[in-house]
């Protein structure tokens, strides 16, 4: 992929499937056998396009007004190194309790690997893991990876 596709693919994949909420674009940009790796979630990881499309619609749920920010981005033959910034407020319900309101702003490395015009692996690595896991607490991490 040329340095300007695999760009594009980046962007199509924070924007429009996290920012705009349009999971739909997943099924084009992300490879049905997806796997994402985050080490703040109880499975360490989601595996698989559609269960990935229920994360991003559980977080956008609990986050409406959420953002994902790339500040910036390095691609390394088929891997694109990405520091992204989230912010946002839980406004939101994600295991049935009550919204707590609680603001959230964290930075992590994301790690994309691409192949065949498609993201086919993520790796995620929170800067400030104890500060998400104080915030959110282990029962909407799991219920986030459900």
């Amino acid at each position: 992929m040329s340095p300007e596709s695999c760009e594009q693919l980046v962007l199509r994949f924070f924007e429009e499937g996290w920012n705009q909420g349009r999971v739909q674009v997943l099924d084009e940009v992300l490879a049905s056998d997806f796997v994402s790796h985050d080490p703040l979630l109880p499975m360490g990881k989601v595996e698989g396009r559609e269960q990935y499309k229920l994360y991003v619609d559980n977080l956008r749920t609990a986050f409406p007004n959420f953002r994902v920010e790339v500040e910036r981005q390095l691609q390394m033959f088929d891997q694109v190194v990405c520091l992204v910034v989230f912010r946002g407020t839980q406004l939101g319900t994600i295991d049935g309790g009550d919204s707590q309101h609680k603001q959230v702003a964290t930075t992590w490395i994301s790690i994309l690997r691409l192949g065949d015009g498609q993201v086919q692996e993520e790796w995620i690595k929170a800067t400030e893991p104890e500060a998400v896991r104080t915030v959110l607490g282990p029962s909407v991490m799991q219920t986030l990876a459900q």
